[in-house]
């Protein structure tokens, strides 16, 4: 069944004729239907709420009337055709582990999936964010022509400035799990190749899947040489053989853009449906997601997003089919009490025809056997088959070679070894001495873009754990940065104590919008006591954007006679000890008291019984 806007009318009945589907007018349900009840979910239905004035033109009244159609029409699947000013969303979710107001109200269709509001989706709904009928028409041109193709295509880059490349981790597991097939082209930052030109090439045909991983910031990805935005897909030149998008990128698709004032006119998402290339459907979150995977001892453990994701994959049938079989097995397998699966789960977007058959793409290729001899840094790798080898340290290739055995040695940083032979095995050395650090948030802007400089980064905290050391010489330096202009930034970031013979000089890379947090282990063994100051400095080839100082104080660990030393002691004062002399004497003393207290209470009783005896 579709549900259109009465002004995408022609046009929905023109794609319902060829799906064999049933029209309905929103006019028609409006008129019809009573409002369903509330929902037992934060979000719209309790407007004193931050923000909830922020989202302008829902009609949630027409939302809970599509509810009480739904309930009393029993379809399977259900397409919702035009963007959320034109067919609104089912609900606004309210989610407090947002890092904005944006990003903190979730526009959901899970409630016209699932009209009992329970979490067991009895239909699938996927939706065609069109504002138009010229768009309308961009759409039904290439879903109703498309053909898909055999190739598949994944990319993916660093979410975080880690050596973990986690968004590459992501695909990486996902293609080794046999989701796309053999016939795979990886663009990965690690191999130098993450880069907008040769990933842009695909939106305009050349591959039936394309899945990457990495930043979004609603309207665009981002890539190591710049990025790919709504724009730039809406002038592509039409194409049927365009991908069905699988994308782990933050807002990215988001099909409320005209409803909550965005400064771009147009989501990545609601682009690729737009227009005449970019996709035949998008899958991804409409708003900040989470996720990012992790390196587990030489395995990928996957959360949040990247774990549904791959819960859809994994199934078979229709595009919706899977997009519903997978979200059942995820709250199958999730607390769903727990805020960030609940988030997950509505901030779920299929953008697209849930109709869309797709091929079942099997594998033949195994993941590479590695076995691993490390003594001393000095490594021997043997494979069960012969493999590309690429050995990185700080994104640079290092050493490399093919067959079944690859030697090296290493010493100080953290080292990625790939085993590749079209799927891929990933192992790291050294990880010991890696730093911690991470991305933190996403922002998304909706003030005016002129309200915010261009080059805009600072430090916003830098802190110790322990400032004032004595006997435990060990602390930890926590620095943080954010990029609050409108560009990506290349900056440098300086933490320098000539005393304290501290010299660290780390090039990051923030995009615009994003908090970064480094922190750095610092041990001071053979300091002298004193007051010693670290100085944090942020630059780039420009400007100083950022000069801080931080002080430290050093104070002499005493060490006692019995080598023990007095820092974290309790002393309990010891009891006077008493001479011997003095000692001896008073228990003579003691003894003849009592000898004489003894003999007069045994005069005093032989006296009293003389006395009762002659009465």
């Amino acid at each position: 069944m579709i549900i259109t806007a009465d002004e995408l009318a022609d046009k929905a009945k023109v794609f319902a004729d060829f799906r064999g589907s049933d029209v309905v007018n929103l006019s028609f349900i409006d008129s019809n239907y009573e409002e369903a009840e509330n929902n037992g979910y934060v979000g719209y239905n309790n407007q004193n709420i931050e923000g909830s004035e922020s989202i302008v033109g829902y009609d949630y009244s027409l939302a809970k009337k599509i509810i009480s159609f739904l309930r009393e029409n029993d379809y399977d699947m259900i397409t919702l055709f035009g963007d959320a000013k034109l067919v609104p969303p089912s609900y606004y979710f309210y989610n407090d582990i947002g890092v904005n107001v944006y990003d903190k109200w979730i526009p959901t269709d899970f409630f016209y999936a699932s009209a009992d509001y329970d979490l067991d989706m009895e239909g699938v709904v996927g939706r065609i964010p069109v504002m138009d009928e010229n768009e309308a028409d961009n759409y039904l041109d290439k879903v109703m022509n498309w053909v898909e193709n055999d190739k598949a295509v994944v990319a993916g880059g660093k979410i975080t400035e880690s050596v973990f490349y986690e968004g590459e981790l992501a695909a990486v597991d996902s293609l080794n799990k046999g989701f796309f097939g053999d016939d795979v082209e990886k663009f990965f930052e690690s191999d130098g190749n993450f880069e907008s030109d040769k990933v842009e090439e695909y939106f305009s045909g050349g591959a039936g899947v394309l899945y990457i991983v990495g930043h979004g910031d609603g309207d665009s990805m981002i890539f190591e040489d710049g990025e790919i935005n709504s724009r730039d897909i809406m002038t592509d030149i039409a194409s049927y053989d365009v991908p069905f998008v699988v994308s782990v990128l933050c807002n990215n698709g988001a099909f409320d853009t005209r409803l909550t004032g965005q400064i771009y006119s147009k989501s990545f998402g609601e682009s690729i449906v737009a227009s005449k290339a970019g996709g035949v459907a998008y899958l991804g979150a409409s708003r900040f997601s989470y996720g990012v995977p992790e390196y587990d001892d030489g395995g990928i453990k996957k959360s949040y997003m990247t774990e549904l994701i791959d819960d859809i994959l994994d199934e078979t049938g229709s595009l919706g089919e899977r997009v519903k079989k997978g979200v059942k097995k995820y709250v199958e397998s999730n607390n769903m009490i727990d805020k960030y699966n609940l988030r997950t789960v509505f901030e779920l977007v299929l953008l697209g025809d849930p109709a869309i058959s797709l091929k079942e793409r099997g594998s033949s290729v195994s993941v590479p056997e590695l076995d691993v001899e490390d003594i001393n840094g000095i490594v021997n790798v043997t494979s069960s088959e012969a493999v590309d080898f690429k050995l990185i340290k700080d994104d640079e290739v290092v050493s490399s070679g093919k067959g079944d055995s690859f030697g090296f040695s290493y010493s100080d940083g953290v080292y990625l070894l790939k085993a590749d032979n079209g799927k891929e095995k990933r192992l790291y050395f050294g990880l010991e001495d890696e730093e911690v650090e991470t991305v933190i948030v996403k922002k998304v802007y909706v003030e005016d873009e002129g309200d915010r400089k261009k080059h805009d980064v600072a430090i916003i905290d830098s802190e110790l754990s322990n400032g004032f050391l004595k006997c435990d010489r060990k602390t930890k330096l926590d620095i943080k940065i954010r990029n609050d202009g409108r560009s990506t930034e290349n900056v440098v970031l300086d933490v320098k104590s000539e005393e304290l013979d501290i010299e660290s000089s780390k090039e990051i890379k923030i995009r615009e919008s994003d908090e970064y947090e480094v922190s750095y282990a610092l041990d001071f063994p053979e300091a002298e006591a004193g007051e010693y100051s670290i100085n944090i400095r942020l630059y780039d080839d420009y400007e100083v954007f950022d000069n801080e100082y931080v002080s430290l104080v050093v104070e002499d660990c005493v060490v006692k006679n019995d080598d023990s030393v007095e820092e974290n002691m309790v002393v309990i004062p010891p009891k006077p000890k008493v001479a011997e002399k003095d000692w001896l004497w008073n228990a003579v003393g003691i003894v003849l008291i009592a000898g004489v207290t003894m003999f007069l209470i045994m005069f005093s009783v032989m006296k009293l019984g003389k006395t009762k005896s002659f009465k």
